[in-house]
C-alpha cells in the first residue's frame, strides 16, 4: 500500500470525527501541518520538520506504541519552501504547563483545517488521568471548561506553543471527551536530539 503525504491539499470528507470544538484556521497559519493519505483516504496528520522531513505518531504506521510514539518520514524530494507551506521549529526545551498551545486537524468540511486552543497540562495532571500509560516522554493538554482538543483521524498531528512544535498528537480517549480528559501527545522536546541525529544521518 502506498502512502502518499500532502500538505493542506485535501479534498475528500473522510471522517466525522477530528478536532472537536475546534475553529477554523487562518489560512497559511499552519504551514507545516502535513495529511497523509493512504488509499486514496486522510488516516493521519503529520508536521514538516525538515524540507525533506515529515514528523508523526508511530502508530500511523504500526500498531499503537504505548512509549516512544514517534516516527519520522523522508519525502522524496525536499519540498520548496513558501508563505503556505514551510518547516516548523523544534526545540529542547519542553514547554511550562497552562501554556496555551494551537493543535489542529482536518474537520467537517473539505479542505476546512481545524484549529483548537488548549493549555498543556501538568505532569500530575498527566499521571491522574492516564495511570499506568502517562510517562516523561509525554505531555497532556485540554480543559474541561471549553471541551476542544483533538480525536480520531488528528494523530500525527501538531500541537505548537508560541511557534515552536512541543507535541505529536498520540492518543485520547474515544468516543472523543474532551471535557473528561485531556488528549496524550508525544513530547517533541524529549525527542529532539534524535530527531536532529536522524535527519542529519539520513
Amino acid at each position: 500500500n502506498s502512502i502518499v503525504v500532502l500538505f493542506l491539499s485535501v479534498s475528500l470528507n473522510l471522517f466525522h470525527d477530528f478536532i472537536i470544538n475546534g475553529v477554523k484556521c487562518r489560512p497559511h497559519s499552519q504551514p507545516w501541518q502535513v495529511a497523509i493519505i493512504k488509499n486514496n483516504r486522510i488516516f493521519c496528520g503529520g508536521v514538516l520538520v525538515h524540507p525533506q522531513w515529515v514528523l508523526s505518531a508511530a502508530h500511523c504506521h504500526q500498531r499503537k506504541p504505548q512509549i516512544n510514539d514517534l516516527m519520522l518520514i523522508k519525502l522524496n524530494k525536499p519540498v520548496i519552501e513558501s508563505d503556505s507551506i514551510h518547516t516548523i521549529n523544534i526545540t529542547s526545551q519542553c514547554p511550562t504547563p497552562g501554556t496555551t498551545c494551537v493543535v489542529s486537524g482536518w474537520g467537517h468540511l473539505p479542505n476546512a483545517l481545524q484549529c483548537a486552543h488548549v493549555p498543556v497540562r501538568s505532569a500530575e495532571d498527566c499521571r491522574a488521568a492516564y495511570p499506568g500509560v502517562y510517562n516523561t516522554g509525554m505531555l497532556c493538554a485540554g480543559s474541561k471548561q471549553d471541551g476542544q482538543g483533538a480525536c480520531k483521524g488528528d494523530s500525527g498531528g501538531p500541537l505548537v506553543c508560541d511557534g515552536v512544535l512541543q507535541g505529536i498528537v498520540s492518543m485520547g480517549m474515544f468516543p472523543c471527551t474532551p471535557f473528561m480528559k485531556p488528549n496524550l501527545y508525544t513530547q517533541v522536546c524529549v525527542f529532539f536530539h534524535w530527531i536532529q541525529q536522524t535527519i542529519r544521518a539520513n
